[in-house]
């Protein structure tokens, strides 16, 4: 990974023994004002060469979403975009927001992308599980 200002940090690594495989995304040197029910497009100061066959997922992290109802738009990094990478904070909370500098903002995580072929097809719905809960009906 690398960066390209001085309001970028990344920190993680992925450790066998460990099984960490998360790299925390912060925003250094910055403290950031997000507004009640707004969301901010962050410069994230990362530029990632991801692995063909790769893809870089942008997750949540349970303390921010938890404390301060904050939660990642898109999330979802292709191998061949070779630009800085944006972070998109959504505050669903009725409150403003201040992140100080320093703050682990979520978290990114490499995973392999299997290519399948997607066939479409007629789909008899008639006995399907429904789905949002409709396994837990039973009336």
């Amino acid at each position: 990974m690398s960066y390209i200002n001085e309001y970028s940090k990344i920190n993680g690594f992925y450790n066998k023994s460990t099984g960490i495989a998360i790299r925390d995304a912060y925003i250094k040197n910055k403290e950031l004002y997000i507004p009640k029910y707004g969301n901010v497009i962050i410069p994230s100061g990362l530029i990632v060469k991801i692995p063909e066959g790769y893809g870089l997922i942008a997750y949540n992290r349970s303390s921010v979403a938890s404390k301060l109802g904050l939660i990642l738009g898109a999330c979802v990094i292709d191998y061949n975009y070779l630009k800085e990478i944006y972070i998109n904070l959504i505050n669903t909370s009725r409150n403003e927001v201040f992140i100080k500098e320093n703050t682990k903002i979520c978290q990114l995580v490499v995973v392999p992308v299997v290519d399948v072929d997607i066939v479409e097809k007629d789909f008899d719905t008639s006995n399907s599980r429904g789905g949002f809960g409709s396994t837990d009906n039973t009336t």
